[in-house]
């Protein structure tokens, strides 16, 4: 039962009835006064039958003979969605709980003068003159650059959040207080923003499915320019229109801001939103020899996985980015590295860019077969591991948002060899697809663009011809028709 509030006497239970473990009898029984009891049960059947004992009515959901679930795999759905789950509310709707929050946390969004003043350094000329989605930029990186997130749940904190003006004032909030902040500017600024109650993806699909307060975190919708775009406040380095891997998928319940204008709010998925797209490149040059090879590998990343490299270049200096860097090669490495030093280091974060050059040296090995010598190329991504296909089947589908945080790949990678060495052979370019997954490699044999000391003297000669060319006169004379 909840305790307080609007819902003080409403209830809300769940209930798994299977398990890694093997059962003879589970049985579930709930004692209310309710003839009828609001509740759903999922991945599988159960039995259900009610009768009044005295003054209430007794509840009862049983399943016999119970065969335990397979054991758990890696990068499987949640528990809660893999076992048969009975699910329990008394409230009516999702309406019901949008309808309270609104009302909850409106009295607290004051605009008042210390929040007049931050709006009018966010828009020291106005804001009319600007797009729907640059004003909302603004705000957000008014929110993300100036302020600091305290992390509490939900269910010690409350619901409400603080007044703007304390958020303002003490520059720290969690993520509805920010959420709250981000609301009161952007209705100032005449742009249509709502909160949103989430419960991260991690909770998966089954663990909220009736109406319930059991959310876990806020984050505001606003509509820029005619697009809906969702809004994550609580990361400090995350780019403008990224979302971070715990909203994919993520369980949502809009909130209007007057609950008195007729409208029905319903649960939804966040599922296929704008957003950033996050992309991880690599490209290389790496100079082989036959002891110590070296490596000028430059690394580009963008959307929320800037967030992390942003962060790191923003924070940390000297010895401890260079650990930290060389231990971040080392793990996406297929060879063993080693750093030499950083170099044009470049993040913006209203771009969500972030790129950098690392030196490098590696003791590749080359074999020797006969007269031709073999070596590995380096690979510095992961798209795939062995980890993914480690069983020889499966019980459970593969939830591949938890493998997987970058929208694509791309590497390049330049190889050269000395002058006196010369390319036998490179691998066929290859292509292979698995239903969105795409994977190619394309080589290509360059011509060198060097000048050896035998080519020199015709060289000579055809730079001489040019610029022989270059210092032709033309002849021109008076006409005196």
């Amino acid at each position: 039962y909840t305790r307080y509030g609007r819902f003080y006497n409403s209830y809300i239970f769940n209930h798994s009835f299977t398990g890694y473990h093997p059962t003879i009898k589970s049985t579930y029984r709930v004692l209310t006064h309710d003839k009828k009891i609001n509740h759903e049960i999922f991945n599988g059947p159960v039995g259900y039958k009610s009768y009044p004992k005295e003054d209430l009515y007794v509840h009862e959901w049983e399943m016999n003979n119970v065969p335990g679930i397979p054991i758990s795999e890696d990068y499987m759905p949640s528990y809660k969605d893999v076992t048969t789950r009975l699910s329990i509310s008394s409230i009516d709707s999702w309406d019901e709980i949008a309808t309270w929050y609104s009302d909850l946390v409106r009295k607290q969004l004051k605009f008042d003068e210390v929040v007049e003043n931050e709006f009018n350094s966010i828009f020291p000329k106005g804001y009319r003159h600007l797009s729907e989605t640059e004003r909302a930029k603004r705000i957000y990186y008014y929110i993300t650059d100036h302020l600091n997130y305290s992390h509490v749940s939900f269910k010690q904190s409350g619901f409400v959040p603080q007044k703007p003006s304390k958020t303002i004032n003490t520059k720290l909030g969690d993520c509805k207080d920010f959420s709250s902040l981000f609301l009161v500017l952007a209705q100032q600024a005449e742009l249509d923003a709502k909160l949103v109650l989430i419960l991260t993806s991690d909770y998966g699909k089954n663990e909220l499915v009736l109406p319930s307060t059991d959310f876990n975190h806020c984050i505001v919708k606003v509509t820029m320019d005619g697009t809906e775009q969702f809004l994550e406040l609580t990361d400090k380095y995350l780019p403008f229109r990224s979302l971070p891997m715990s909203l994919r998928d993520a369980t949502a319940l809009e909130i209007p801001f007057d609950s008195s204008k007729k409208s029905k709010s319903e649960l939804f998925r966040l599922k296929d939103q704008p957003r950033q797209e996050s992309l991880m490149e690599s490209s290389y040059v790496l100079d082989l020899d036959k002891t110590t090879s070296t490596i000028e590998l430059t690394y580009k990343v963008s959307g929320h996985l800037g967030s992390y490299y942003i962060g790191t270049f923003d924070q940390q200096k000297d010895k401890l980015l260079e650990d930290t860097i060389s231990q971040e090669i080392s793990n996406m490495s297929s060879e063993p590295v080693q750093l030499i030093g950083i170099e044009n280091v470049s993040f913006e974060k209203e771009k969500g860019i972030v790129e950098y050059t690392t030196k490098l040296t590696s003791k590749l090995k080359i074999n020797k077969v006969g007269e031709l010598f073999m070596f590995k190329i380096p690979y510095f991504l992961t798209p795939y591991d062995r980890s993914i296909i480690q069983p020889e089947s499966r019980s459970y589908p593969i939830d591949y948002k938890q493998y997987e945080n970058s929208d694509s790949y791309k590497e390049t990678m330049l190889v050269r060899i000395k002058e006196n060495e010369k390319f036998v052979e490179i691998p066929e370019n290859v292509k292979y697809q698995f239903k969105e997954h795409s994977f190619s490699v394309n080589y290509e044999l360059l011509k060198p663009n060097s000048i050896t000391t035998v080519e020199y003297a015709e060289f000579k000669d055809y730079v001489t011809k040019v610029l022989d060319a270059r210092d032709n006169l033309i002849s021109f004379n008076l006409d005196n028709n």
